[in-house]
């Protein structure tokens, strides 16, 4: 069944939203961003969303939204000021079992694939060709980057990012707001807001010679959030050098 859902981003990650928004039949209804104001995206003029007091442009019905921004924390800050109800997308190429669950905001894109008993919590991205194995759970606002492969019974904590072809082991468990680097190979449990990168991985180690933490997401000030900037971020996991 058709149905119509609004973008509120207009960045690179949101082209591949559209992608699975527009191939499985659906219709956008509105772009909200309020960094690219006076431009057109998907045909439709860009609208601002959330103001610099909080104000927002949304009606509360009109369509669900997806927020399409790939960056973690942003992405929790933007959906946590929405006064809106949120829509799923799938791209139809993507291989999805029949009991996967989804939460509210969160995709899943082309050639993805996500195995039986797995569930995604809010705003989870599963990115182009990722593979996700069975009786998985990733956490709200995590992210599997393109071609990443969890094996089954695999948790990714809240606000995690697993870079691109990252391998982690089955029965892992990922901290919340920690950064697998891309390519690397993980084999035991990684903590909470930790970065780790290499085959075999192992914890980034700052001047110290304690592990550098990447730090827990603590909400920006409403009248910061709408730059929507990474460095207006500055408490949000940082990607190691070669992550995707």
């Amino acid at each position: 069944m058709r149905k119509y859902v609004s973008l509120y981003g207009t960045g690179g990650h949101a082209i591949v939203v559209l992608d699975a928004v527009v191939a499985s039949g659906d219709v956008v209804h509105a772009v909200f961003d309020d960094r690219r104001g006076d431009r057109f995206f998907a045909g439709l003029k860009v609208r601002p969303g959330v103001g610099l007091a909080g104000h927002t442009s949304f009606d509360p019905s009109s369509a669900p939204v997806i927020v399409c921004v790939g960056h973690n924390a942003a992405r929790a800050d933007i959906a946590a000021m929405l006064p809106v109800t949120f829509a799923t997308a799938r791209h139809p190429k993507a291989v999805v079992a029949p009991d996967v669950t989804l939460g509210e905001g969160s995709i899943i894109l082309h050639g993805a694939i996500v195995l039986p008993g797995t569930k995604l919590a809010r705003h989870v991205i599963v990115n182009t060709m990722a593979a996700v194995g069975a009786d998985c759970t990733l956490g709200d606002f995590s992210h599997i980057s393109p071609q990443a492969a969890l094996g089954e019974r695999v948790i990714v904590g809240a606000g995690s990012h697993v870079g691109a072809r990252a391998i982690i082991a089955a029965g892992v468990r990922i901290g919340e707001w920690s950064t697998i680097g891309a390519g690397a190979v993980v084999e035991h449990d990684v903590a909470d807001n930790t970065t780790v990168v290499g085959n075999p991985a192992r914890v980034v180690v700052g001047r110290s010679g304690q592990p550098r933490p990447t730090g827990a997401r603590v909400p920006a000030p409403l009248e910061r959030a709408v730059r929507l900037e990474p460095s207006d971020y500055e408490d949000a996991p940082r990607r190691p050098s070669g992550s995707a």
